[in-house]
């Protein structure tokens, strides 16, 4: 159903756009530990739309600016320009909706 987003949830390279600590899956939903927080399967759906043009590329250990979202792939900050997320650092293109989706329809526990 999502064959690069179940690859990188083994080998523990998809990274969570909050907080870039790797996802793994839950109940068959895409989950991130730290933040307590599911990712929906429309959420999961731009996900792997974007690994598909996304480079293999080292994680991005810098810290994010405050309001950034890190690119799921390589953990460096995702621009976002009318909708559409771009990642210079791998080349992870996500589609329209990604941002709208990760800020007004998941709660992402930043206390912990």
């Amino acid at each position: 159903m999502w064959p690069n987003i179940t690859e990188r949830v083994a080998n523990k390279t998809l990274l969570c756009p909050f907080c870039r600590y790797p996802l793994s899956f839950r109940e068959d939903e895409l989950h991130c530990d730290r933040g307590r927080c599911g990712f929906s399967s429309h959420v999961t759906d731009l996900i792997e739309a974007g690994l598909a043009t996304a480079r293999r590329v080292a994680p991005n250990g810098e810290a994010l600016p405050a309001h950034t979202y890190a690119c799921p792939s390589c953990g460096s900050p995702l621009s976002f320009r009318e909708g559409y997320g771009t990642c210079e650092g791998c080349g992870f293109a996500a589609p329209r909706g990604l941002q709208f989706n990760l800020l007004e329809r998941h709660h992402h526990d930043e206390s912990r």
